[in-house]
């Protein structure tokens, strides 16, 4: 009896470290690993890359991280800026299969690579918490740069685009956002990859991640919601979402935009996408929807 309970703790200790490292500390892209996997789904070819278009920029987060972004200034006039924010384990580079269609769009374009990602220092990712912080940082050296009249979108992926979510809720000082497959909640999501993905029960191993989160990370996926952030924003938000997404079902997505039930939102579901997967699988339909979403936005702005 005493081996079996010893058994089963020695078991659900290695499956929360096990979770824990795939949640928080997965391997990286490269610059090369992310130029690959675009030429592969035919959505960008590295040799339309220069690099010396990316005036680089460094600030300091508020724990004292350096982090690192990528400003494009557009060839004509513009006050308007985008900000693109990748997902977990990407970095800018996965960001620029939507570098040329913003610019003929005429807005200036910020890259940047989060917490923990690309060149920006930092151990861990906490899906949203002090990566929102980390926008607002990039949003006042934005101000500063180019005043205080500017027009900003925030277009995000994945993790990026719950932070984007996040960040709108709690600051209210941007235009729009473009959400490409959010999770709209950390709990939630967990759970559903755990018992879908993993295979395994929700039931303790969620408990005992984010615990393992609060002690070393310093941040609970309970407070991860997105959900609950945009509830009172009024800004208009597109939501994105592949039906054939495996790692965050579009549900989630359908789920705020119905409970939003605002005019100015739309959403698009794309068909046979996977997991960050709609730009590649329909590019014509996903730049249509967001050149009408913009236009119409911009129109009462």
């Amino acid at each position: 009896m005493v081996i079996t309970f010893w058994v089963i703790v020695s078991i659900l200790y290695f499956i929360t470290n096990y979770a824990f490292k795939n949640i928080i500390l997965s391997p990286r892209k490269t610059k090369e690993d992310a130029f690959n996997l675009l030429s592969e789904k035919n959505i960008y070819n590295k040799e339309n890359f220069d690099e010396s278009i990316l005036e680089e920029i460094k600030i300091k987060s508020s724990d004292n991280l350096e982090l690192n972004g990528y400003y494009v200034k557009n060839s004509c006039d513009s006050n308007k800026v985008m900000i693109l924010i990748h997902g977990y384990t990407a970095n800018h580079y996965m960001s620029l299969q939507f570098l040329d269609f913003y610019l003929n769009k005429g807005f200036n374009i910020l890259l940047i690579d989060s917490r923990s990602h690309g060149k920006s220092l930092g151990k861990y990712a906490t899906y949203g918490i002090k990566e929102r912080d980390d926008i607002k940082l990039w949003i006042d050296f934005l101000r500063v740069k180019l005043g205080n009249h500017i027009i900003i979108g925030l277009h995000g992926q994945s993790m990026g685009a719950s932070t984007a979510l996040m960040y709108g809720g709690k600051y209210k000082d941007i235009d729009f956002i473009i959400a490409d497959c959010p999770y709209s909640s950390g709990r939630d999501i967990l759970k559903y990859q755990f018992k879908n993905i993993v295979k395994v029960p929700p039931y303790p191993l969620y408990q005992m991640v984010n615990t393992l989160f609060n002690i070393r990370c310093k941040f609970s996926m309970n407070k991860v919601s997105p959900l609950d952030d945009i509830s009172n924003l009024k800004i208009p938000i597109l939501f994105i979402h592949g039906k054939n997404d495996k790692i965050i079902p579009y549900s989630m997505s359908k789920k705020m935009y119905d409970i939003r039930n605002n005019p100015d939102d739309k959403i698009l579901l794309v068909k046979d996408a996977d997991h960050v997967d709609s730009y590649m699988c329909d590019k014509v339909t996903y730049e249509k929807t967001i050149d009408d979403f913009i236009n119409a936005t911009i129109k009462y702005i």
